[in-house]
């Protein structure tokens, strides 16, 4: 694009040498032949006007009419017109001429201004033919970078300029990145200017459309002492916007002329082209690296969860999260908890560089982290706040005092790099329990609100992971505690107890007959049959420990169900004659099963018992036992009044009684026996109709089935 001229001191030379050798070759005709000279200046003075224009012209008329006259002394000659006086004919001449020019430089306007038509035309196509092929190109390439060096060259190449920039506005909103060049720039790239370095780059961002300026020094307003520095005098710049009304600015494109140069509208347009296509790449290009980060992060994020649920050591956990921090969020990391006084103790300090990883603990060991500096992991335990410092540096995390350590903890600050730093609390219901911390010692990246949000993430993590901690010691002491009264208060009762219950026992067989010896009987049964049920609740307390903490006592072998089934009826069948209640066992086949035999009777006698309490006199109560896909089903149905539908959910709760439970009971048997079938791989269930009575069920596997392993362990 653009177009030159010959410069005028080159038309104007031109113009006197036509002149000059017409006049030459005329002087050198003799005889007949001279009258013929005037011819050739005519010639002349044409040339030098269609070659020069109306100037350059003229100065060649002028030179052959001068050198005209002079020789219109000399003997005449037949012409192509006869003119009696020298002056007719020198008027003629300059006349005749004169309009030759005229004509000579509206031929070479028009000349020029179809050529410049025509230039302009195929520049313009040229520059939507180049305008095209990045915009395909764009769609097809995944490669930004690359993309942008290839705009740049299109544009150097289109334009024809000394040099092409394609500045890159900062997070900051205060500062331009040279993120390509092309030209007399090269060697910039890369580097990074403030607002007061890229004026033209600012005001074209601020009116969001292109700037052509002729002369920077004349326009002091928009002169960029980086441009001036490298010697450009016009500049042409467009802004790189995204698509849309109001949409977000990402930088410039600009191309630069060391000699003075208008650009034109065309050039104004192809370059903005080229920016929308920029602006278009880079949209795709953030919106493909967020949802790139957005993927790491929560590969990031699971995994560090998946570490911190590995292990209740949470000070182990810990350590490997600084470790799988780095690189992801910095290259070091530092993690710091307070203790039981509130005092801040290190935990662990990671980086990528392993010496970097020994300067951090140096540091650590030898300066106690102050709780009252203004920056780092001290001020975030003071404030429990975040803290983001996109560009830092070691010096601000030392205070200046005069302190025979402060220069040593500086010098070593420095040796670990510092360029950018974030870090965030460790906070679990309103409390702080430490920090985590993270920072950028080399290269280019600057954290920003989203780095900062992940650190925040992982913090919540890792509070978590501490204070999950703590409550699994506290419970596992608070289970200690309990086990280790019910095991005394256990041991203390069942001496009395046994005691009570053979006293009963004795006196009912020592009792005398008839009236008196009658109540005395009535009386020691009911003292034996309060000392049993005082013992079975201390044996309910003791499994319900035992379960709870996780160690059901089981020894699972080789059992027939239907075996199991009949022991535990007959145990009942005293208790079912007394209530006037039939206790049936139906079993047709014997089905083999692997489960601890004083269990699994555990559980039936309970759930008989509890059938037998319900159900009037005259009912029945039925044990069966049978095959049921691939285990063993146990049911125990009742006539009893059945179970309210809102009691239902609830009755394997511990400690649950139904509001109209007319029996006495602790309100955990049944969650006993729920507790023990889920130790056996199996589940329990109850069917109830209110009215009609229930059935409770549970289904266990049969021997080799798979679930007999689970079962003991």
């Amino acid at each position: 694009m653009g177009q030159g001229e010959d410069p005028a001191l080159w038309r104007y030379a031109v113009a006197l040498g036509l002149a000059a050798a017409a006049v030459a070759a005329g002087a050198a005709l003799q005889g007949e032949l001279r009258g013929y000279a005037s011819f050739l200046s005519f010639g002349a003075v044409l040339l030098a006007g269609l070659r020069g224009g109306a100037g350059p012209g003229f100065l060649a008329l002028g030179v052959c009419a001068a050198a005209f006259a002079w020789q219109m002394g000399g003997p005449r000659s037949a012409t192509w017109v006869e003119e009696p006086d020298p002056l007719h004919r020198l008027a003629f001449f300059v006349g005749f001429t004169a309009l030759g020019v005229w004509a000579a430089s509206a031929v070479r306007e028009g000349y020029r201004y179809s050529h410049a038509r025509r230039r302009r035309a195929e520049a313009r196509a040229e520059g939507q033919r180049i305008a095209a092929e990045l915009g395909a190109r764009a769609l097809a390439e995944t490669d930004l970078d690359a993309l942008l060096a290839a705009t740049v060259a299109a544009v150097e190449r289109a334009l024809r300029c000394d040099a092409v920039t394609l500045l890159e506005l900062q997070p900051d909103g205060e500062s331009v990145r040279l993120r390509e060049a092309a030209g007399l720039a090269r060697t910039a790239a890369g580097q990074v200017f403030p607002r007061a370095e890229a004026l033209l780059a600012f005001r074209v961002l601020a009116a969001r459309e292109p700037l052509a300026v002729d002369d920077l020094a004349a326009e002091p307003e928009v002169a960029s002492p980086a441009l001036l520095r490298a010697g450009v005098t016009s500049s042409l710049v467009a802004p790189i916007v995204a698509a849309g009304p109001g949409g977000r600015s990402f930088g410039t494109l600009g191309a630069h002329s060391r000699a003075r140069r208008p650009f034109g509208p065309d050039e104004a347009s192809f370059l903005q082209a080229a920016a929308n296509v920029i602006g278009t790449v880079v949209v795709r290009a953030r919106a493909e690296e967020r949802v790139r980060r957005t993927l790491e992060v929560e590969r990031f994020l699971a995994e560090a969860s998946r570490q911190l649920a590995l292990s209740i050591d949470w000070q182990e956990t810990l350590t490997r999260i600084a470790k799988l921090a780095v690189p992801f969020l910095g290259d070091w990391s530092l993690v710091v908890v307070l203790d039981g006084e509130g005092r801040p103790r290190s935990l662990a300090a990671e980086a990528s560089d392993p010496a970097r990883a020994a300067e951090a603990r140096e540091l650590l060991d030898r300066y106690p982290i102050d709780l009252a500096a203004r920056h780092g992991v001290g001020r975030i335990l003071r404030t429990g706040e975040p803290e983001l410092l996109p560009e830092a540096a070691g010096d601000a995390f030392v205070e200046d005092d005069p302190g025979e350590g402060t220069p040593l903890r500086r010098d070593i600050l420095r040796r670990l790099g510092m360029r950018s730093y974030l870090g965030a609390p460790l906070v679990s219901a309103g409390r702080v329990l430490g920090a985590i911390a993270f920072g950028v010692a080399d290269g280019p990246r600057r954290y920003g609100p989203d780095d900062l949000a992940v650190a925040q993430a992982l913090a919540q993590r890792c509070a978590a992971a501490i204070e999950n901690a703590r409550l699994y010691r506290e419970a596992q002491e608070a289970t200690r505690a309990r086990e280790e009264v019910l095991a005394i208060v256990s041991h203390d009762l069942k001496t009395p107890l046994g005691a009570l219950h053979m006293g009963a026992q004795m006196v009912t067989r020592l009792a005398p007959p008839g009236a008196p010896g009658d109540e005395l009987r009535k009386a020691a049964t009911t003292v034996r049959r309060t000392a049993e049920r005082m013992g079975r609740l201390i044996h309910d307390l003791v499994d319900v420990a035992s379960l709870e903490a996780g160690r059901p006592s089981l020894a699972p072998a080789e059992q027939e169900a239907a075996a199991v089934a009949r022991e535990a009826a007959e145990a009942l069948q005293a208790l079912a004659a007394d209530r006037g209640v039939a206790l049936t066992v139906e079993a047709p086949e014997a089905v083999p099963l692997r489960c601890d035999r004083d269990r699994l009777l555990q559980v039936l006698t309970n759930l008989l018992a509890n059938a037998l309490q319900v159900t009037p006199a005259g009912g029945r109560v039925r044990l069966s036992a049978r095959r049921g896909g691939e285990g063993v089903l146990f049911t125990v149905a009742d006539d009893g009044p059945g179970i309210p539908a809102e009691d239902l959910p609830h009755l394997f709760e511990r400690w649950y009684r139904g509001r109209r439970a007319r029996y006495p009971g602790s309100g955990l048997g049944l969650a006993i026996a729920r507790a023990i079938v889920e130790a056996h791989g199996g589940r329990i269930w109850v069917e109830s109709v209110e009215g009609q009575g229930s059935a409770f069920s549970f289904a266990l596997p049969c021997a080799g089935a798979g679930g007999a392993a689970r079962a003991g362990r």
